[in-house]
Parts: C-alpha cells; structure tokens; sequence
C-alpha cells in the first residue's frame, strides 16, 4: 500500500499530471505512505536489523517523493512562497530523509537540485542589485548554496552505482563549476572580496567530471569516488 501510494505520487509529479487544483490530494497520499513507514519503524525491534533498516529506507524515500512533489510544483511567480516551499523541500531530504539513508544517490540528486535552483533565484536578483548592500547580504547564501551543492553532488556521484544519474550529474557538474568560477570573479570584482584557489572539493568535481569524459569499461558499474 505504501509503495502503490509512493509511486503513483512519485510518476504522477514526473508526468506533470499534479496542479494547483489536486496537489493535495497527492500530498496527502504521499503523508499516508510516510505515516505508515513511521509506525513500521516503530513497531520493528532495532534487533531485527534487516527489517528494520528496509523500512527506513522505505520512509527515506517516501519522504523524498514528497520533497521533490513540493520542489516541482511549487510555482516560481510567487515570490512570496516560492523560495520557501524550496526550502520545506530542502528540509525534508536533508533534515529527515538523510537521517534514514545515507546512501542513496537520488536524495543527493535531488538536493543539489534543490540548491542549484535557489542558487539561481538568488543569483538573478542579484544581477540587479550588483553595487547595494542587499546583494553583499545574499552572496553569503548564494555561496552557501554553492557549497552545498557541490557537497551533494559529489555524494550524488560517490552513491551512483549504477550510472543511472551520470548524465544528468555531468550537466549540474559544469553548470556549478561555471556558477563557481562567475561567483568567484564577481565576488572578486563586486563585493571587494579576494579571488579563492578551488577547493579540494572543488578539485574533486572538476576531477570526476574529467575522469567521466574517459571511457573505461573496466570501472563500468563503479563509482569514481
């Protein structure tokens, strides 16, 4: 039951098929599956490891189908509750999702998505308040949300097994090493700030997004991290 409810969220929010008008109908389906999976954790004896870590899992993933629901269909027009139903998203991966599983690439996908994408609301209001001291306030969030992202994407990276995300990390990866080297020169320019050497973080992704340009059957499978 909690799976037919997680999925049918989950494939009705990538077909587009969630609005305004039935959103929460979904989200209460999806709360329903996460309800469950609470009470099976509770109910399941920590000494019955196997079952007991399977029906986290479970919960990480229903809650990270309820996260990505509110990232998709929150609507970027309104400004007055776009950024924090980002936010809210944010949280339920990163605050409740990841305390069940830490080892799943698509939580960290999703949060370097989330971050990107507040990165770049961030970003283009900014463009235009380059010389106030409104837009030296936000360049801390907007480097912490680079930080973040590129933290995420390189679990996403680490935990991809299967190469099922590697397309889709390969375009976030050149798209954070640019929005990193234009924050860098800006920061640089624009605020006063000093030009930073990459970090070993930085190195890293600029690293693997090389090592992924070359093709290596022998590692087909294996993460490079």
């Amino acid at each position: 039951y909690c799976h037919v409810n997680n999925t049918y969220v989950y494939s009705a929010t990538q077909l587009q098929l969630v609005n305004s008008a039935n959103r929460s109908e979904y989200i209460a389906r999806i709360d329903r599956a996460i309800e469950t999976a609470q009470k099976l954790i509770a109910m399941s004896p920590a000494t019955l490891t196997v079952y007991h870590e399977r029906y986290k899992q479970y919960l990480a993933q229903f809650l990270d189908t309820k996260a990505w629901l509110i990232y998709l269909t929150a609507d970027p027009g309104d400004a007055a509750t776009y950024l924090g139903e980002l936010e809210e998203a944010r949280r339920l991966i990163a605050e409740e999702a990841l305390k069940h599983d830490q080892d799943s690439a698509i939580l960290y996908y999703h949060l370097t998505r989330l971050h990107l994408t507040m990165l770049e609301r961030l970003w283009q209001s900014t463009e235009l308040e380059a010389q106030n001291l409104l837009a030296a306030r936000k360049a801390m969030v907007i480097d912490d949300h680079l930080t973040k992202a590129l933290r995420y994407w390189l679990n996403a990276a680490r935990c991809d097994h299967n190469r099922r995300f590697r397309d889709r990390l390969t375009w976030i990866g050149r798209k954070l090493h640019r929005y990193r080297t234009a924050w860098n020169e800006r920061h640089f320019r624009t605020f006063s700030g000093t030009a930073e050497e990459p970090s070993s973080e930085w190195t890293k992704l600029i690293e693997v997004l090389q090592e992924w340009r070359q093709p290596d059957r022998s590692r087909r499978g294996k993460s490079p991290l």
